[in-house]
This record gives C-alpha cells, structure tokens and sequence, in this order.
C-alpha cells in the first residue's frame, strides 16, 4: 500500500478537539497553534507508520461557492443539519494557514466543487491509485475497502482490509451499503429504520436488495433508498457536471509538489515548534523519502 489518502476535514476536527481540550498551545507571539500543531504530528505518526510513498488530504471546503448538492438537494430538512455552524466555521479558519503546511511537506491536496472529500477519496482510491490506505473514523468509506484499498481508523488504531472486514465491521463488504441504509447515519444525521437497530440491520442486510424492501413498509422503502444514494460513494463524484474533471485538474496539477524541508524547518522555528525542529532528520526521513523513490522511478521511466 504505497499510497496515503487522508480525510482532512475529518482529522482537522478531532485535532481541533485535542488541542482545545487537552493542550492549548500559544507562542510568545500570542498565536494560538494548537491545531496545527496536532494535526502534523498526526500525519508524521502516519507517515511513520505506513511509509507511503505519496500522500493525499482531502478537503470538504468547496471551490464552488455558495452552491449545493445532491445529498442537500435529497434531504434539505435533516442532512448534516446537526452540525454546529459556528464551531465548523472556527475550525475552518485553521484550513488557509494548515494548507501551506502540508504543501511545504509535498503532501498533495484535493478539493471538492460542490461535493465532498468522500467523494473525493472514492474517486482517488477507485480511478487513480492502483493501492491506497484510507485514514479516517468516518464509516461511510469503509464500502471502499478493496484487496487494494484498505481503511485505517486512527483512533482505535484498526487497519481494516477484506479478510478482517466480518470481524471488524459485523456484515460482509457487499452488504455494507445496506446495513448503512438501515441502520442511518448520526454524525450525518441521516434517519435510519425505525426498529432496525445494530442486530436487526445486520440480519435483514444479508438477504439483499430484494429482501430488505420486501419486508419494509412502503414508506420505509422510500426512506431506505433514499439512504442508499445519501451514503453511497460509488457513483456520487459523476452525480455533479465538472465535478471529475474539476478532481482531474487538481491531481495533475498536485503531482508536481515536493517537499521543501528547509522551508519547513524554517516555518517550525517561526511558529516556534521546538520539538519539530529537534526532530528534523525525522521529519526528512518521512517525507522525503517517498518522493525521491518516486523521482527515482520517473527519471528511470
């Protein structure tokens, strides 16, 4: 798996989280740069540990703005209507600053018109890496996972791949889909079945398509289904006009990025990143490593 996919909105709020919670770091200069701070170390223990030989953060911030989806345009009243607007708002000020961060360290960045970094991964994962580890908590993206594809989640620090999928997830990859569709979605707040719970859903999963709606009440067919396109990421990144080739300029363009550690050591001792700086040969070793198998391999090609 030589390829790293991360979902950057996702990381950027639980480093957000930890550093207003657990450890607030404020320079000499008064700038408070906790979450920057977290949200690298976070990638170099990723780096270390997977030792990719590229990286991608996906971004939900929209190059298209304002605008909207299809999910929104599906479920307009309840859709990701339970996230707090002015915490999300706080959170996304980190992004323009974070952004040149990660440049620095030749990690390429993707973003979405007018979908999300979901998609953007499913369309990086299934169109363009031939292997990828996806690093996210969200479970929306474990439908991805392939012999080629597998799904990290940071925090309970499983590798998920199709072998240990049953074990870890509870139903079969095929099923995954709709188990979601039963079961819905609370950090999206998307409304599962009523009645169908963790054991239910997985037991009803198993007989299919088919199976499933005809033991549904009409109403709750409608919601099931409506469901299935809320959460699925196989066909969503074509759902929008431009949307692909929108992904498709951005990946050309971000594969000319490299690394630029002495600008990196520059930019840590300005925000004052000691333990950075003390760390720097570490901090080569991670990221540069990668790139110069991947200049080796073009000048070779």
């Amino acid at each position: 798996m030589n390829n790293l996919v991360i979902d950057g909105s996702n990381l950027l709020w639980r480093t957000y989280w930890v550093a207003e919670t657990r450890q607030k770091l404020v320079n000499t200069k008064g700038i408070w740069t906790g979450p920057i701070y977290m949200f690298l170390k976070s990638v170099k223990g990723l780096q270390e540990k997977f030792k990719p030989n590229s990286t991608w953060v996906t971004w939900d911030k929209k190059l298209i703005y304002p605008s909207t989806n299809f999910r929104k345009d599906l479920a307009p009243e309840t859709y990701k209507q339970n996230r707090d607007d002015d915490k999300s708002k706080l959170i996304h000020e980190q992004h323009d600053e974070l952004s040149k961060w990660l440049t620095v360290l030749g990690i390429k960045q993707i973003y979405p018109g007018v979908l999300e970094a979901d998609d953007i991964i499913s369309w990086l994962t299934r169109e363009k890496l031939t292997s990828a580890i996806i690093v996210s908590v969200d479970k929306d993206l474990l439908q991805l996972v392939t012999d080629y594809v597998h799904y990290y989640n940071p925090i309970k620090k499983r590798l998920i791949i199709p072998s240990n999928f049953v074990e870890e997830v509870g139903v079969e990859i095929k099923e995954y889909n709709n188990y979601k569709a039963l079961l819905g979605d609370k950090s999206d707040n998307v409304e599962g079945i009523q009645g169908y719970g963790v054991q239910r859903s997985t037991k009803l999963c198993k007989e299919g398509y088919d199976g499933i709606v005809a033991k549904l009440s009409e109403e709750d067919k409608l919601k099931f289904d409506k469901n299935l396109v809320l959460t699925d990421l196989y066909t969503s990144y074509n759902r929008h006009e431009g949307e692909v080739e929108l992904y498709q300029k951005q990946y050309e363009d971000q594969m000319l990025i490299r690394a630029d550690m002495k600008a990196f050591e520059e930019m840590c001792q300005e925000a004052e990143f000691y333990s950075f700086v003390k760390e720097m040969d570490k901090w080569k070793d991670s990221f540069s490593r990668g790139q110069s198998l991947v200049d080796l391999i073009s000048q070779l090609s």
